[in-house]
């Protein structure tokens, strides 16, 4: 697993290829997934577009099953109920788009103006750019946090494994120290 953070710290493995690369624990790679959706559903409530409860509940019900405090069917119905919000807005987003479709053709043919389609158009081509560059970058900025996010629950990790093995060594250490001396001192009574 440090060969996973030096590559992701080189830049030599993308977020993607170590996500997949088999060598993370199960429980990072669900948690980190959980952190994940709950930023973009927060990022959606800064923007005031509440997110469906059904969503919020998927992550929840994750989190728990992580923890084995939810069963796989708990997972399954809450996992279903968070595609069918999902499709809900999905379905929502594209009638909403077919209306500014139609109200957009409409508006159009009133105004057929030549001038007016000629600034339409650029002022669309305008905003298309600053969207997707405005769009590039948050991604670029998201994709970072994710990095940084994912390296230090790494980080985490292997601290509390390190500590835990630690505490083992030195506890099977006091075993080793303890059981001859219970040993004898059991041979004395057993054969005085």
């Amino acid at each position: 697993m440090l060969s996973i953070v030096n590559q992701l710290k080189s830049k030599d493995i993308s977020l993607d290829d170590a996500i997949n690369s088999g060598k993370l624990p199960d429980h990072i790679l669900h948690t980190f997934a959980c952190d994940c959706a709950e930023r973009a559903l927060i990022r959606e409530r800064k923007k005031e577009r509440e997110p469906d409860p059904r969503s919020w509940e998927a992550i929840r019900v994750k989190r728990l099953w992580i923890e084995g405090k939810s069963s796989n069917e708990e997972l399954d119905v809450a996992w279903a109920a968070a595609w069918s919000a999902a499709r809900d807005a999905a379905r929502y987003a594209a009638w909403a788009a077919a209306w500014a479709a139609a109200w957009s053709a409409a508006r159009d043919a009133a105004w057929s103006a030549a001038w007016d389609a000629a600034w339409d158009a650029a002022w669309a081509a305008a905003l298309d750019a600053a969207g997707y560059a405005a769009l590039d970058a948050a991604r670029k900025k998201e994709r970072s946090w994710q990095k940084e996010h994912l390296l230090a629950m790494i980080e985490q990790y292997q601290t509390t494994r390190s500590s835990l093995l630690s505490t083992l060594l030195q506890r099977a250490n006091n075993l080793t120290i303890t059981i001859p001396q219970w040993q004898k001192e059991s041979e004395d009574v057993l054969y005085s």
